[in-house]
């Protein structure tokens, strides 16, 4: 990764002498997206969840059902690939997590009985998915006038390129969709916006952390419409009213005659039971301990839930004042809020950031994209001893690099980083 990073740098600076020549970059990013194509994913083990599911949609059972030890325990699946898939699961008690694009995906990509198959056909899914990201990074640089080689920063990150295709992460369509929604939102096309960022959310549930940054900015567009044309296709009811109507036509399938208590209970469990390269989390879990004797996950994860929620509606009624840029910037600040206060923060966690940072350029997220593939020292053989340093050195590196790009741009306001 050390070296790629390197090359990575090189070529974001040899991309400001060559603007002209954007698209041999984005082949280059391309082509290093399929030279995953039909290995297995090393870094994460999700996958066989996801062949999981999408087998279980083909036997006409709904994986909301029960866990995977539950249909093992009661005989309701049977066979090689099930057994073998089960053998290699990460999370056989818990229900699956999966909202329906997901699922939708899942379900193609086991067309195929055949394992590599499905992987490549899914590896393939997600390819496609972030040519159209790259290519949504270029029409909004274009539209706001920035910079057009600034997609590069997304396209041709390592952290990016082995996550979402080489280990299988979903945060591509997430993004993807958000992206376009924010293009949609830009050319006042407010339907649409809405029925795409719906489909964000079916991908993964965080853009919902976005929904009130979305309202207090159309709640502001609906003023300058007002008196001019009928309350139903304002700015705002065009959006939430597509919005809401999408997410009931994704999510109904899903949930009917199932529990849902089953999906939220798994989501629960994320906020009391997991943790993994935390920062904050980590520095209070480490006090409760000194104080009580015990982690006290289970209320530190929730109420850092409760505060990150609070200071992210706190910063969305600021979007009331923004223009689309702003928008995402505001986005932008609240995912980064979230990931200060939650206890889990995996690598490709740091997708959406890098892909929202494109429209203003941080040298300290790219760094983070580098140092947080540290926290795989954590799947160590003994990653409790030893290894805390490593962390540490990776929040203390992005916290400076922070504190003196955020010093610079007081005084010198916004810069391209690939200056310094």
């Amino acid at each position: 990764m050390a070296a790629a990073f390197l090359l990575y740098f090189l070529l974001l600076k040899e991309s400001r002498k060559a603007t002209h020549r954007i698209t041999h970059f984005i082949i280059i990013a391309v082509i290093a997206r399929f030279s995953f194509l039909a290995c297995y994913p090393l870094l994460s083990d999700d996958v066989w969840r996801f062949l999981w599911d999408g087998l279980l949609w083909h036997h006409d059972l709904n994986p909301l059902i029960a866990t995977p030890q539950q249909l093992m325990d009661q005989n309701m699946v049977s066979g090689e690939r099930f057994g073998m898939l089960f053998a290699k699961m990460n999370s056989p008690d818990y229900y699956t997590v999966y909202p329906p694009i997901h699922q939708l995906v899942f379900y193609i990509s086991t067309i195929s009985w055949d394992t590599i198959d499905s992987i490549i056909t899914m590896r393939a899914l997600i390819i496609m998915s972030e040519v159209w990201t790259c290519f949504l990074l270029i029409k909004l640089l274009n539209h706001f006038k920035m910079p057009v080689y600034w997609a590069l920063i997304y396209a041709l990150n390592p952290l990016i390129i082995v996550e979402l295709t080489g280990n299988l992460h979903f945060e591509s369509f997430m993004i993807s969709f958000l992206l376009a929604s924010f293009l949609a939102l830009a050319k006042k096309r407010y339907a649409l916006s809405g029925a795409l960022m719906a489909c964000s959310i079916a991908v993964k549930l965080l853009p919902l952390m976005f929904v009130p940054a979305f309202f207090f900015y159309l709640l502001e567009r609906n003023k300058e419409v007002r008196n001019k044309q009928k309350w139903t296709s304002s700015p705002l009811f065009s959006f939430f009213f597509i919005l809401l109507s999408s997410l009931i036509l994704f999510f109904t399938p899903l949930f009917i005659g199932i529990d849902i208590g089953h999906f939220l209970s798994s989501i629960d469990l994320y906020f009391q039971k997991f943790e993994f390269n935390a920062s904050m989390y980590f520095v209070l879990r480490q006090l409760g301990i000194w104080i009580t004797g015990y982690n006290q996950i289970a209320i530190i994860g929730p109420l850092l839930g409760l505060i990150a929620m609070s200071m992210i509606i706190w910063l969305s009624i600021s979007a009331r004042k923004a223009d689309i840029i702003g928008l995402v910037k505001i986005c932008l600040i609240s995912f980064i809020i979230y990931l200060c206060s939650t206890t889990t923060v995996h690598p490709w966690y740091l997708a959406l950031p890098i892909a929202l940072s494109v429209f203003q350029p941080r040298l300290w997220i790219i760094v983070w994209s580098y140092l947080i593939v540290l926290s795989y020292s954590l799947y160590s053989i003994n990653p409790i001893r030893g290894m805390e340093w490593l962390l540490v050195l990776e929040y203390t590196v992005v916290l400076i690099i922070w504190y003196r790009e955020q010093k610079k741009s007081a005084s010198q306001g916004e810069a391209d980083f690939y200056i310094s």
